[in-house]
């Protein structure tokens, strides 16, 4: 659980995960926040924040948050629960979901090109800097 902090604490956790070697400031389930967020992550760049930002989310957010996000957000790790949409009304109560998440989706793609480095031993395919990666939610008992 986390715990309500201020732009100053935010801001500084930030430079001190960067500052330990952090290779990114993964943002889990924020589209509640995204307002603060984005002061938040606007001040941390303005002091020097530089290594990656990742939005990790349902990809339940409307297009116009996610290009509110743009500037901020380099990589993006939605979780796609489901494209039924009879599954996503009866276990979420939102039968909006598929058409909702395909639309953030291709928002967050269009947003930030996959960038990798160029392979090393560490990355052998190369670190993504920015880009996409969807996880596909398997709900128990509707494979």
């Amino acid at each position: 659980m986390g715990s309500a902090v201020t732009l100053e604490v935010f801001t500084s956790i930030c430079l001190r995960l960067q500052a330990a070697g952090a290779e990114n400031i993964n943002i889990v389930t924020g589209s509640h926040v995204i307002p603060a967020l984005r002061i938040g992550l606007r001040t941390a760049k303005q002091q020097g924040l530089t290594i990656p930002v990742v939005w990790n989310s349902s990809a339940y957010e409307t297009v116009g948050e996610l290009e509110s996000l743009a500037e901020l957000v380099d990589g993006w790790l939605p979780d796609l629960k489901t494209l039924n949409t009879e599954t996503s009304r009866h276990v979420f109560a939102a039968p909006d979901y598929p058409e909702e998440a395909c639309a953030a989706i291709e928002t967050m793609m269009r947003l930030s090109p996959l960038n990798l480095t160029p392979p090393d031993d560490r990355y052998p395919f190369g670190k993504m800097l920015s880009g996409v990666i969807v996880r596909h939610l398997a709900l128990p008992g509707k494979l």
